[in-house]
């Protein structure tokens, strides 16, 4: 919605955007093992091969296998 667009180009033209690039930034940084794919999917602060594999062949579906099972929306019985 334009409502939406609205918000994100506020965040993005403020000072938090660069708060969060740097936060972010930072916690590649750190990264054990550290990023050499672009995106690198971190879970639960892991970051894993196995990951990775998942999340390029069914990213909502290791998004729903994350979840605990009262956590997880109806959408995931489907993936």
């Amino acid at each position: 919605s334009e409502q939406t667009q609205a918000n994100i180009n506020e965040c993005i033209n403020g000072p938090l955007s660069n708060e969060l690039l740097v936060a972010h930034g930072e916690k590649t940084k750190k990264l054990n093992p550290s990023l050499s794919f672009v995106p690198t999917i971190t879970i639960n602060e892991e970051n894993t091969k196995e990951i990775q594999i998942k999340a390029q062949n069914n990213f909502f579906k290791l998004i729903c296998d994350t979840l605990g099972e009262g956590a997880k929306p109806s959408q995931c019985s489907t993936a």
